[in-house]
């Protein structure tokens, strides 16, 4: 039986995910060892409640109660107030993946003078792709900035987008 569980991601990995660029995620936290292919995930992002109907031309679905989820990625993030990823509801999420593999890595301790070692993934310019940035260095920049002081195990989760999914 496959499990579903929620997802973070950044707006920039939200675009690269619905133009089809980014097909792989790597993963931090021990609970990703027990992810395995056929799970699902349904993904959290960045967006706006708001009452009242739909504003013409804006990606948003209805939701209960007459309340509107709209997204932030790709647009105007001025509009309402945009919230974080972690307090999407349920109802409102767009994107569904399923789980094709969940492998652990064997990390590099990176590091440098003066900077303390952490654990790196081990990633060519294709494997940052499918990470949805443009190559190895782009990749690396930003594993250290979210992660600047890890030096636990890293799940790399391999994924592909499905359609059609009921939303819960």
């Amino acid at each position: 039986m496959s499990t579903e569980r929620p997802i973070l991601f950044q707006d920039t990995m939200v675009s690269a995910i619905l133009d089809g660029r980014k097909t792989v995620t790597r993963r931090t936290h021990p609970t990703w060892a027990c992810c395995q292919a056929g799970d699902r995930l349904w993904v959290r992002e960045a967006h706006a409640l708001v009452d009242g109907p739909c504003w013409s031309g804006l990606p948003c679905v209805e939701g209960p109660d007459g309340q509107w989820a709209y997204y932030r990625t790709g647009f105007d993030r001025t509009a309402p107030r945009w919230r974080p990823s972690i307090h999407l509801p349920r109802w409102a999420c767009r994107l569904h993946l399923e789980v094709v593999s969940v492998t652990e890595e064997q990390a590099l301790l990176g590091g440098g003078l003066g900077q303390m070692a952490v654990a790196m993934p081990k990633v060519d310019d294709e494997e940052a792709q499918r990470e949805g940035v443009a190559d190895r260095a782009a990749f690396l920049d930003l594993w250290r900035r979210l992660h600047p002081d890890y030096l636990g195990p890293i799940y790399r989760v391999a994924f592909r987008r499905i359609e059609g999914v009921a939303r819960g």
